[in-house]
């Protein structure tokens, strides 16, 4: 009977941990806001092999959700153990397969499309300093060929328009932003997927974890 307990507990594990992966890799990657095909396939994958044979193995979901169960004084099967089994499972999975879902799609697709953005405004900053650069160069040419200064008085307001619209102002200000928007991004997806997967999650547990046993329970012969 114990040999049967521990089948049933790895084989709950499993299809409980490719379930929630699936389901979490989905919402972690559609939350982040940044979804590709690639991406969530790469964090299914990763978060099945965590799921299956690393939290699998550390946090037995079966064994803790009786365990809580019996310490609770709860019926197994009714409906208080089977929401108390389902935070169980919403908390250790969800935490560690969401934030590993989002890390995913943040350093494959967000990450990656925010610093092309970085990129583009640093070469327009480029573009208007070497623009700057040989707007000067002229000048000196001028002044060198006594050129009078109400001839390079505009040439002059072009350089400072450039240096303290342009440069100083409006590509700093975006550039500035666009650093803040990078550093913060994480963040802000890891907050909006966990607030996101957490409710999901618990639903999935609570509504699938019984039929995932009944069906384990049938395919071992025990009677529920």
């Amino acid at each position: 009977m114990e040999e049967i307990q521990k089948k049933i507990g790895r084989s709950m594990g499993m299809k409980m941990g490719f379930t929630m992966s699936f389901v979490l890799s989905l919402i972690g990657n559609l939350s982040s806001g940044h979804f590709s095909i690639v991406g969530w396939l790469i964090s299914f994958v990763i978060s099945s092999i965590i799921s299956v044979f690393v939290l699998g193995t550390i946090f037995p979901m079966k064994k803790m959700s009786d365990g809580a169960a019996k310490a609770l004084k709860l019926t197994p099967g009714k409906i208080p153990a089977r929401i108390v089994s389902s935070l169980i499972s919403a908390i250790i999975y969800t935490t560690v397969l969401t934030t590993l879902m989002i890390t995913v799609a943040y350093h494959t697709q967000a990450k990656k499309q925010i610093q092309e953005e970085i990129d583009k405004t640093k070469a327009e900053i480029t573009a208007v300093e070497k623009e700057i650069s040989e707007t000067e160069a002229q000048i000196t040419i001028m002044e060198q060929n006594g050129v009078p200064q109400e001839a390079i008085a505009g040439s002059r307001e072009k350089v400072a328009g450039l240096r303290n619209g342009k440069l100083n102002g409006e590509l700093k200000h975006k550039l500035e932003g666009q650093e803040n928007a990078q550093k913060n991004q994480y963040k802000g997806m890891l907050l909006k997927g966990l607030a996101i997967s957490y409710p999901v999650s618990f639903l999935v547990s609570f509504f699938i974890q019984p039929i995932y046993l009944k069906m384990t329970f049938k395919k071992y012969g025990i009677d529920m």
